[in-house]
């Protein structure tokens, strides 16, 4: 259903109900700085990705900066639980768009020049 492999799922649900150890999925992401508020983040196989900060916090503007990757996480794992729910009780999913906003406090970021 919605091309999720709900056996898969299953399967995965009936080893967490039947061995406590496998309750949880371990992620890891391997990250390197680079230059600046330029970083190298390494998850799994996938090409690298490139975390820097815009120029109003310094950076030059080469990537996004670590909050719109969480921002990104939030989203990303909210939709993505939503398409498993929906496949897992049958419901096809035509189309679905979501967006997410935040503010970054820029008085915590930069204190020290603040003060």
């Amino acid at each position: 259903m919605n091309h999720i492999d709900v056996e898969r799922l299953s399967a995965t649900a009936e080893a967490a109900k039947n061995d406590p150890t496998s309750r949880f999925l371990p992620f890891s992401v391997n990250l390197t700085w680079e230059d600046g508020t330029r970083n190298r983040a390494v998850i799994r196989d996938f090409s690298p990705l490139t975390l820097a900060e815009p120029e109003a916090f310094g950076g030059e503007n080469e990537g996004p900066n670590p909050v719109e990757y969480l921002l990104t996480g939030a989203i990303g794992c909210f939709s993505i639980s939503l398409e498993l729910i929906l496949s897992q009780r049958g419901i096809k999913l035509n189309a679905y768009h979501a967006t997410i906003t935040g503010k970054v406090g820029v008085s915590r970021v930069l204190c020290k020049s603040i003060q």
